[in-house]
């Protein structure tokens, strides 16, 4: 992982996209983060994430926390957008 970098981490209960700020041996830390239960089609959406078809945005500087226990995977996107969907 690359701080600073856009991704898309996958957890036991969804897809969480934002961008990198904090790595720790136990979490990682996104903002300007969304909730996606939905992408739609998988090789439409690790190409553009504006294609998802069910978002829940945080508030801009919201600061998610994921356990990195709860990943299943994860992958570094071109850009996040975010949009109520």
């Amino acid at each position: 992982y690359e701080i600073g970098k856009p991704y898309n981490l996958m957890t036991v209960l969804g897809w969480y996209k934002g961008v990198l700020v904090k790595e720790t041996p136990k979490t990682l830390t996104l903002k300007n983060a969304s909730w996606v239960p939905d992408s739609g089609r998988f090789s439409e959406y690790v190409n553009d994430d504006s294609v998802v078809k069910e978002e829940e945005p945080f508030a801009e500087e919201t600061k998610v926390i994921i356990e990195r226990s709860s990943l299943i995977g994860g992958f570094q996107i071109p850009k996040v957008t975010r949009k109520l969907k």
